[in-house]
């Protein structure tokens, strides 16, 4: 072996993605996290061994790292997959059948890699050339090589479009969350099409850089944008199958987001996202009025005709706040309370009638006496009372 300083940088992001593999596994409770830390910890093992590899100039040593390689190279497929299937909601648990089909071409992989001199399936042949401070590894690919290059290219093909499509089910709030996932896994595999075609002449692998890139970037946004406790498949079911309606305005007073209940209640057109909230809120003046810069959160009762009949709705409007404590948007939330007001009403309307007559009963006079009484003593005026007795009241 020699020293090549640029298995050095190979070494850090081996180093990195570990410590990565290690953080992510102790977040127990979210969905996903075990299955990005295979992922994290298969990335480290071949990025390590790979520098180790380009730090040797003996063909056998070569291999051997190869060898080592390879108990990270073929896991990185399945641990993508798997972390996507969990993380999109396709899958709750993995049962064995599941664990078997993603691991079988692994496994096989790994015994064909460490008896390759009996059959050549992965390397047909192969030599090392010295090119500047590299001694790379040219060979031959066999069957079986293309065989694990077809599952991972498969693997991520799937994988992204399990993304995609949760990309477009998901709300303009919970988009950049799945982006930030979808195009980081990205970006290893156009490294590994460069790799594998060498359409730009790259000799050196270039692959187990741009995973732990790929892995900084989703774990960055694992603590940024709370990528696996708040799951957007889980927040936007939640978000849609909500009873009140709730709508998401920016620091512009412009609408970003509502859910399913709010199209229905407010009469929102699906072209209301991006507009000012006054012009989407026209059939709603007095809603719209009270949206305004907000400094701390209210609520208020608004009263609507709908179908030609009066609700009661309650507005509460809450404030979203950045990390550094500061407003960066507000949430109103719409109440259908109409049934809650009737119910009160009547409720008074019998407190102070008669049941049997429906006319207004002794504690309705007792409040009514006192409240004319305060009444005429403020203003000074005279007071009179008129007693009628109904005699035979009952006939």
């Amino acid at each position: 072996m020699y020293f090549n300083p640029f298995a050095l940088i190979y070494y850090s992001a081996a180093l990195l993605a570990l410590k990565i593999a290690i953080s992510t596994w102790n977040i127990e409770s979210v969905r996903g996290a075990r299955e990005f830390s295979f992922l994290a910890l298969a990335s480290a093992v071949y990025t390590f061994f790979y520098g180790l590899e380009i730090s040797s100039f003996d063909l056998r040593m070569v291999m051997f790292w190869i060898r080592l390689e390879y108990f990270g190279i073929p896991f990185i497929a399945p641990a993508l997959l798997s972390f996507t299937l969990k993380y999109t909601g396709r899958i709750k648990k993995f049962t064995m059948t599941w664990i078997a089909g993603l691991l079988v071409i692994p496994v096989i992989t790994i015994i064909l890699v460490h008896t390759n001199e009996a059959h050549g399936l992965i390397y047909r042949s192969y030599q090392l050339e010295t090119i500047g401070l590299f001694t790379v590894l040219v060979f031959e690919p066999g069957g079986w090589y293309w065989v694990n290059v077809a599952n991972i290219a498969l693997s991520v093909l799937i994988s992204n479009i399990l993304l995609l499509i949760m990309w477009l089910n998901s709300k303009y709030l919970f988009r950049k969350q799945v982006t930030v996932i979808f195009f980081s896994s990205l970006v290893p595999f156009f490294g590994f099409i460069i790799y594998v075609t060498r359409i730009f002449g790259v000799i050196i692998d270039i692959i187990p850089l741009l995973l732990t890139v790929s892995t900084i970037i989703i774990y960055w946004g694992l603590t940024r944008y709370d990528l696996f406790d708040l799951v957007p498949f889980a927040r936007n079911r939640l978000f849609e199958e909500l009873p009140e309606g709730v709508l998401v305005i920016d620091s512009r007073l412009r609408v970003v987001d509502f859910n399913a209940t709010a199209i229905r209640l407010l009469d929102l057109e699906p072209g209301s996202i991006g507009k000012p909230a006054a012009t989407a809120l026209q059939v709603w003046p007095k809603l719209a009025e009270n949206i305004k810069p907000m400094s701390e959160g209210y609520h208020l009762e608004l009263q609507q005709e709908i179908a030609d009949k009066t609700h009661w709705f309650n507005a509460e409007f809450t404030p979203i706040f950045d990390d550094a404590t500061m407003i960066m948007s507000q949430m109103v939330i719409i109440r259908d309370i109409t049934d809650r007001r009737l119910a009160e009403d009547n409720l008074r309307l019998m407190a102070a009638t008669d049941y049997l007559t429906g006319l207004w009963n002794r504690r309705h006079f007792m409040q009514s006496a006192e409240k004319e009484l305060k009444r005429a003593a403020r203003y000074k005026r005279l007071f009179s009372l008129i007693v009628m007795d109904l005699d035979h009241f009952k006939l």
